[in-house]
């Protein structure tokens, strides 16, 4: 999973952080990532420098919060 380009999370209904076996900080080891879609219901799940780790994506829809509903956007 080293060299994923792109991956498409948004509307699925993945608990990142705590107690879960998905993690944010992962995201930001993916060194060849230049698309990005997801959803994050908690911004707590978020590594401290998570969004620092994200300023090479070329195309990235990131929502926060538990409100968004992913339809509204595609």
């Amino acid at each position: 999973m080293t060299r994923l380009e792109e991956l498409y999370t948004g509307g699925t209904s993945i608990q990142w952080g705590q107690g879960s076996t998905a993690s944010l900080a992962e995201l930001n080891m993916l060194s060849r990532l230049s698309t990005l879609e997801v959803q994050i219901p908690d911004v707590k799940a978020a590594p401290q420098n998570f969004f620092e780790g994200l300023l090479n994506l070329e195309n990235y829809k990131i929502f926060i919060g538990k409100e968004w509903e992913w339809e509204w956007v595609l």
